[in-house]
């Protein structure tokens, strides 16, 4: 886990349609344990498409639309994907009615360096 902890990498990106940039998605996977999407403007009937990319990464996704109920959202609302690595331990979670999507990532060490500056600061 520490090694995990050490060489952990993040990325961010603004799909502009996830259908469009799967090559780009494919190599941002391959290189980063946590990748943020925006914009993937996926229906809810696409959404086992993130999955389907992804065999070494879990992926946790919102859509801001369905085609049985024929509307599209405003501009804006374009559904968001959380890919993470299946080798760390990690939970996805959304608030009541999904619109807020994030991932809680668990390191032992973390927690530990983090007490230790919560108690420097106290005293």
């Amino acid at each position: 886990m520490e090694g995990i902890l050490n060489n952990l990498s993040l990325a961010t990106y603004n799909c502009r349609g996830f259908k469009s940039s799967m090559p780009d998605v494919q190599k941002l996977l391959n290189d980063y344990q946590i990748i943020f999407l925006q914009e993937i403007w996926l229906a809810k009937q696409q959404l086992d498409n993130l999955s389907c990319l992804g065999v070494s990464h879990f992926a946790f996704r919102r859509a801001d639309y369905d085609f049985n109920d024929g509307l599209v959202h405003a501009r804006g609302r374009g559904g968001t994907a959380i890919y993470w690595s299946k080798n760390l331990k990690a939970s996805s979670f959304s608030n009541c009615d999904g619109s807020i999507i994030g991932l809680r990532v668990f390191f032992k060490t973390i927690r530990v360096v983090f007490n230790q500056c919560v108690s420097a600061i106290l005293q």
